[in-house]
């Protein structure tokens, strides 16, 4: 698996608006300021975000965004699929249907168990260290 921009950048800002949480709404701009995210790139993350139920937002002028639900009910997992990163660790394609062969796949099996693991916990574990 890797982590792209996109990924990065919207567990960044979902992180930043858990840690607002109960504050009230946040303006974009701030996020972008203090993320260094160019705000038409967030622009296109919170859009997902906010279609998946990740986020909500308000217009006017006391308007923004903030999450959703709780920390603690967003998995990493879900932040990551809302801005298509792709969730397999690893994709073993071995043809050959022998004990060593099967080792491989049972490795690159647990691996992808352990990843998948740690990506579905909540972002409020990242909050907290």
């Amino acid at each position: 698996m890797k982590l792209t921009a996109k990924g990065e950048y919207a567990l960044r800002v979902v992180l930043y608006l858990a840690a607002y949480k109960g504050k009230g709404l946040l303006k974009l701009h701030v996020i972008s300021e203090k993320e260094g995210i160019s705000l038409p790139y967030l622009h296109q993350l919170v859009k997902n975000l906010k279609k998946d139920k990740i986020l909500i937002s308000s217009r006017g002028p006391g308007g923004g965004y903030a999450l959703a639900k709780e920390p603690k009910e967003i998995s990493v997992f879900q932040v990551l699929v809302s801005v298509g990163e792709s969730m397999s660790a690893y994709q073993v394609s071995l043809d050959a249907n022998t004990d060593n062969a099967e080792a491989i796949k049972n490795l690159f099996f647990n691996i992808d168990r352990k990843t998948m693991q740690q990506l579905d916990k909540p972002i409020s574990e990242l909050l907290n260290g």
